[in-house]
């Protein structure tokens, strides 16, 4: 899809925490195992808890990386 010089297309990512801290991750393109791993990698590093996390069964969250 053409859109003006003006604007431009961009995904999210995020998590919060119980404690209401947001962990957010934008990227342009498709979701793809780089950015999920990415977006975990920066999660767990940040966490001082145990982590729950609830995923669909989209392709990026399903590779072997």
């Amino acid at each position: 899809m053409k859109m003006p010089a003006l604007h431009f297309r961009a995904n999210l990512i995020t998590a919060i925490s119980k404690e209401g801290k947001v962990q957010i991750t934008i990227y342009q393109g498709s979701l793809n195992a780089t950015v999920s791993l990415e977006f975990l990698n920066r999660l767990v590093d940040g966490a001082s808890r145990k982590i729950l996390l609830i995923a669909d069964r989209l392709q990026a969250q399903r590779r072997r990386k």
